[in-house]
Parts: C-alpha cells; structure tokens; sequence
C-alpha cells in the first residue's frame, strides 16, 4: 500500500473480519490497540475470532485515505467497516460503494476539539494540550492514560488536514435519510456522551446506540459494551 503501513491481526481461528477507520488524530497503536496491560478493543475483536485491518491515517489528503480504503476492502474481501470521528466518513463511503454487510459510525460528526496549529497540509497537537482535554472529559484508567500520552510522543505530535469543517451541501448528503435508508449494508450508529444535539437529530431516525462514554470511549471501560454489540453485528 503506497506508503502506508497496514496493521493486521489475525487470529487463529476467523469468522469474520472488520476494517478499523480512525479519527485523524490518533494512530493505532494509541487508541484502537494501545500497548496497555488492559485488552484494547482490536484485542478484544481478535480474542472473538475477528480479523482485523486499520492503518494510519496518512499527512496527506482525504482522497488518499479514501484510496487506502478501497484498496484494502478490495484485497482483503473486508465486509464490516467501522469509522471513529473523522474515519467515519470513509467508512460511510467504502460501504456505499462495496454494498458491505456492516458499516459502523461511532461519533460522526461530533466530538471533543483539542487545540491546535494549523498547517498547509497538517494540525500540530501539544501532547499536553491533549492530557489537558482528556482529563477534563474522559474517565479512563490512571493506567490506560499514561500510556495513551506516552504513545503521542515526547510533546508534540501531528495529524493530516481534512475537511475538518464541511460545506452545508457535504454535511447534508453524510446526513441525508434518503442516501442512509437507501445503502444497501446496514448502518448502525453509536455516540458517546458528546453529541451534539444537531447531529443526533439527523440519524434520529437510524435509533443510534448511546453510551455513557466520552469521545474516547475506546480507552474507557465503555469499551467493552461497544465491542460486545460489534461482535454481535458482524455474526448477525
């Protein structure tokens, strides 16, 4: 894959797969399997006999990342694809256009904004910054954040310039009932404890699942919860 690096777990025994698209921010390593002595939601997916696929999101351009995507669903015969944050916007288009049995939309469109600098082709991110915001609206484990901070880097970090803010013809086709209702895969939508009240209301009608978790509820206790109703899905 043209210069990105592509994380693959598979388990002994598979019986299904899914494909993880993240949030432009995080890696990996630092969020869907964070090196920690808890599970990570990737290690709890493999210890269920799911195969799973992610990469980080490239310093480049939306398009790549949607590239990356094809081409991963394509060579691997990915069915379920879920998208965090940003991630969810490729997921959403991957699954229109592959017809996938399931397509996953955690927090799409909303959550909690970090500081930043901005860049012709990136944000920089003080990691301090983030520890700031994380312990402001986050209720994960002593544990879990000191190894979520130490896998940003020593003070500052960066992630690729997306459409951070969409035009209102962009957001309404994400958002139009008639495109969701029409896809052919099944779309399930889940928020966390961030929504805005603006986005709820335009999947309203899908009957998202609601957790009491923040933004980064893949590194909350919350993640157990999400992860059972994935499984579920992608055996149904």
């Amino acid at each position: 894959m043209n210069k990105l690096q592509l994380h693959r777990k598979t388990p002994k025994e598979i019986s299904g797969n899914l494909l993880y698209l993240m949030g432009a921010t995080w890696k990996t390593k630092s969020m869907f399997d964070l090196d920690c002595r808890e599970d990570s939601f990737c290690k709890i997916l493999n210890k269920n006999n799911i195969e799973t696929f992610a990469f980080d999101i490239p310093d480049t351009c939306h398009e790549d990342v949607l590239q990356a995507t094809y081409d991963i669903v394509e060579k691997y015969n990915i069915r379920n694809v879920m998208g965090y944050s940003y991630g969810c916007i490729a997921a959403f288009e991957a699954g229109i256009k592959y017809k996938l049995d399931n397509v996953i939309l955690l927090d799409p469109f909303s959550g909690t904004q970090i500081k930043n600098k901005e860049f012709d082709t990136y944000y920089t991110y003080n990691v301090l910054d983030v520890k700031e915001t994380v312990d402001a609206f986050s209720n994960m484990s002593e544990g879990v954040k000191e190894n979520y901070l130490n896998s940003l880097g020593s003070f500052i970090f960066n992630s690729p310039k997306y459409p951070k803010i969409f035009s209102k013809s962009s957001y309404d086709f994400y958002t139009n009932k008639s495109v969701l209702s029409l896809s052919q895969s099944k779309i399930t939508v889940a928020f966390t404890n961030c929504v805005k009240e603006e986005v709820y209301s335009k999947y309203e009608f899908l009957s998202p699942r609601m957790y009491d978790s923040s933004h980064w509820i893949l590194l909350e206790e919350g993640r157990m919860q999400l992860a059972n109703d994935v499984l579920s899905l992608i055996r149904s």
